[in-house]
């Protein structure tokens, strides 16, 4: 993916066509990664093709308005996506920054095998969950976090917000998706047997919101991973003190943006990864 400064001289938007296009063979820019096998991005969220990547241009859209809005300095910024899938949104990210500043990681080799076949020079790791992240302190501008947090347990989303902000340096971003009441109502309104089987009757998760609690259930995919819905102003209480919850965009999932506050406490975790200042 030698692209140069293609990406920055194009608009958000004329980048991002470009993006959709490679789903399309007779459109396909050959200067671009192209998509990797149906089944492969199917492994994320059984989308595939024009579709998902149109749903990743939105988001990409969200979150680089959010960037621009409450960054200090966007001056060659190092991006971490936590929780990368195959690359969907990693590949908008030249958008943003060089190439060699965008990190990627997710706790399934065949995703990161996969961003590693299509996606250099960008880095990209595989982590387990529940561990340190292989980066030292302070190495990351921003971290990008789609579609994770709305999936973990409240034990493994303390610990790897806790994580992310020893990652990100002070005054960096956490820009990380989560489920909400309003997520959980359009949901049983959507698919209620589905929910129903995982979360339980809508009346009791109403009831536990309401009381101010995450409720999370399993779907066995993965350790500590699930469906998990979060009581309004969870995480503007929750991921302090590393964290002052500065913007929220409300959507099919809630898009929180937290500050980092202060310089990151303890030691860098060991092992390969970057490790600036």
């Amino acid at each position: 993916m030698t692209l140069g400064q293609l990406p920055k001289s194009l608009s958000r938007a004329d980048w991002s066509r470009m993006l959709i296009d490679t789903a399309d063979p007779k459109k396909a820019d050959p200067r671009l990664p192209g998509l990797p096998p149906e089944e492969v991005q199917k492994l994320t969220n059984n989308m595939a093709g024009k579709a998902t990547m149109k749903a990743a241009a939105d988001i990409f859209a969200n979150f680089s308005t959010l960037i621009s809005r409450h960054l200090d300095q966007t001056d060659a910024i190092r991006i971490l996506d936590f929780g990368c899938g195959w690359g969907r949104i990693a590949q908008f990210l030249p958008h943003l920054t060089e190439t060699e500043n965008i990190y990627g990681v997710d706790v399934d080799e065949r995703l990161i095998q996969t961003c590693r076949d299509h996606l250099t020079p960008m880095h990209f790791e595989v982590i387990t969950s529940g561990q340190p992240l292989p980066f030292g302190a302070e190495a990351f501008d921003v971290v990008i976090s789609n579609s994770v947090f709305s999936h973990l347990s409240e034990a493994s989303h303390r610990f790897h917000v806790d994580e992310i902000a020893r990652v990100l340096r002070p005054g960096g971003l956490f820009l990380g998706t989560t489920l909400s009441t309003r997520s959980m109502a359009s949901m049983y309104d959507k698919s209620a047997d589905w929910i129903t089987g995982i979360t339980g009757p809508r009346k009791t998760v109403e009831a536990q919101l309401a009381a101010g609690a995450f409720v999370y259930a399993s779907t066995g995919r993965w350790t500590d991973y699930g469906i998990a819905f979060l009581p309004d102003g969870w995480t503007r209480n929750n991921w302090a003190p590393a964290f002052d919850v500065i913007d929220m965009l409300d959507g099919a999932q809630v898009i929180n943006v937290g500050r980092r506050c202060k310089a990151s406490a303890g030691p860098a975790a060991s092992g390969k990864g970057v490790k600036w200042r």
